[in-house]
């Protein structure tokens, strides 16, 4: 028995250690003692990221994570375990559980840029939110709330607009300040609401004049002929871009509409062979353009439209402009006419051509019977075979053809005599050579004296043309 008891007292001795270390590993996360841990898991949404993806923290510790946007994003809000932004570092509260922090983002203009936007109110009210974190290039919405007995009297800053209680920044591009103020009145205050024209020929204005404390005011700005409305300032500060201006009288207020000038835009546009300048002209509503029209060389203007206008040589007036409009210029080539006469023996084709300026034309002349081409002339131009090309024209001018005979038999006719006192025989001799012949073929005549006769002289028509016996020329005539 003594040896049992003994096997049960070193069973009970080996297991001592066994239950320490279960109840010492019985203590871990859960619990609220000593070495207790938590986890924290941190996700992240579209357009960004969240790191570390997880910690683990001691009981009562806290935690800090690195949120990071992506090029274009923003951070829009982390929240969870009840931890604060800064920067772009989120830390935990206190961490007694396991927990989740969560990071989302936004889009922005200006490659993940925010800027904050604070809001301060003075007396009399408030504006909400105090302070708004926005990307580059949005925009932001505050509530302004009058306390009892106040009204809004200004809302300003960020170039932003107020719409009944609510004030909206324009696009966000650097930190800025909204400035709300409040102004309190009893019910017999009134208010001056004055309001000018600029230029006074600009428009008109109504709707000013004296108001009680919180009446609804309307101010209308109504553009004189030829002039638009542009906006409304105070103090040099725009206001309104209606023309319709309504706000409540909290206060006195001085405020101009101003106008501008309307103009339209003109263009001109011009077709091959010339060109219009200028190329577009802004006109004041009711006024007139001028444009210059200038052809290229060899070309003439052929019409000039548009903008009710007209033309006077190469300038073109539009009429009164009261709308955008365009003028449209046309061009032609400067034309001459070449005109082409023959003479006896032939024809030259075409009788006339009409020919664009520093052009040339051609013409084809064509021979009779028997006729061959003697001459061309006119327009400074060549002959090459039967086709006369003119040179460049630039004017109207002529062209004429003359023809001569190619086949013509002459009468070549000769006598002798002898001169008066001589002598028998009266002949005095004999001719060789007489006859018919060729145009243009060569002639000799030879005259042989009688016995006891000398040769003298050829006489043509009582004319001597030549004193040798043998006398040479072209058949180009019948002679005697």
């Amino acid at each position: 028995m003594r040896h049992h008891a003994a096997h049960h007292l070193r069973s009970a001795r080996n297991l001592l250690p066994l239950l320490l270390l279960l109840a010492l590993a019985g203590c871990g996360s859960g619990g609220g003692g000593d070495g207790t841990t938590w986890t924290v898991t941190a996700t992240a949404g579209a357009g960004g990221s969240i790191s570390p993806a997880s910690a683990t923290v001691a009981d009562g510790a806290t935690a800090s994570f690195t949120v990071t946007p992506d090029a274009g994003y923003a951070i829009d809000s982390v929240t969870g375990c009840n931890g604060s932004l800064s920067g772009d570092t989120y830390t935990t509260g206190p961490v007694t559980a396991d927990c989740s922090v969560s990071a989302s983002f936004a889009t922005s203009g200006g490659g993940g840029t925010s800027w904050t936007v604070t809001a301060t109110a003075g007396a009399g009210g408030t504006i909400t939110p105090a302070t708004a974190t926005v990307a580059d290039g949005a925009t932001a919405s505050f509530t302004v709330t009058p306390d009892a007995g106040y009204t809004i009297a200004s809302v300003t800053g960020c170039n932003g607009s107020l719409s009944g209680d609510t004030y909206t920044t324009g696009p966000v591009t650097t930190d800025c300040t909204v400035s709300a103020s409040f102004t309190g009145g009893g019910t017999g205050t009134t208010w001056t609401i004055s309001a000018a024209a600029d230029p006074a020929a600009g428009g008109s204005i109504t709707g000013a004049g004296s108001y009680a404390e919180g009446a609804s005011v309307t101010l209308t700005a109504a553009p004189a002929t030829g002039y638009r409305f542009v906006n409304w300032t105070e103090n040099g500060t725009e206001v309104s871009t209606s023309a319709d201006y309504a706000f409540t009288a909290v206060a006195d207020r001085s405020l101009t509409a101003h106008f501008a000038l309307k103009s339209y835009s003109v263009t001109a546009t011009a077709g091959a062979g010339g060109s219009i300048a200028p190329a577009t002209a802004t006109v004041a509503d009711g006024a007139t353009a001028s444009f210059t029209v200038t052809p290229d060389a060899g070309y003439a203007i052929v019409s000039v439209t548009g903008c009710d206008g007209s033309l006077s040589g190469n300038t073109y007036t539009t009429g009164p402009i009261t709308a955008d409009c365009t003028v449209t210029a046309s061009f032609a080539p400067i034309t001459y006419t070449v005109t082409a006469t023959a003479g006896t023996g032939g024809t030259i084709s075409p009788a006339t051509a009409t020919v664009n300026h520093g052009a040339t034309a051609s013409f084809t002349l064509t021979p009779d019977a028997g006729y061959a081409i003697d001459t061309v002339t006119g327009c400074n131009g060549t002959l090459s075979g039967n086709t006369y090309t003119t040179g460049p024209v630039t004017a109207d001018c002529s062209i004429s053809a003359s023809f001569r005979a190619t086949v013509v038999a002459w009468n070549i006719s000769a006598t002798t005599t002898a001169l008066p006192g001589t002598a028998a025989p009266a002949t005095g001799g004999s001719v060789q050579g007489a006859g018919g012949y060729a145009d243009g073929a060569a002639v000799t005549l030879v005259a042989v004296p009688a016995p006891g006769f000398a040769f003298v002289g050829w006489e043509e028509g009582g004319a001597t043309v030549a004193t040798t016996a043998r006398y040479a020329f072209t058949a180009s005539a019948d002679r005697s």
